[in-house]
């Protein structure tokens, strides 16, 4: 282990740290391309929520990411959905909740 962080925010060290132990490293890294499948390309996602990005609880509800699927889930305390906002496509679309 080279290093550790905790939360957001460290893009810059870590690109900085990345650069000079490539250039250190030159000769004992192996820059050879690979392929890399996500899990979630191995069998399609069934379930109602999948790959949660960021939770909010509110007194008046649920905001959940959903990130396996490519929305927002706005739901009551106690998991009935209220809106899904998005269309569930990847992309960064401005628009209304279905737009989105």
């Amino acid at each position: 282990m080279i290093s550790q962080f905790g939360g957001e925010g460290h893009l810059p060290v870590i690109e900085n740290m990345i650069i000079q132990l490539q250039e250190k490293n030159q000769d004992n890294i192996n820059f050879q391309q690979f392929s890399l499948t996500l899990e979630k390309h191995h069998q399609p996602l069934i379930t109602p929520l999948a790959f949660l990005g960021k939770v909010l609880a509110k007194a008046r509800g649920l905001f959940i990411a959903d990130t396996g699927h490519h929305h927002i889930v706005i739901s009551t305390l106690e998991g009935e959905v209220i809106h899904v906002i998005g269309t569930g496509r990847l992309g960064l679309t401005d628009g209304t909740f279905n737009e989105a």
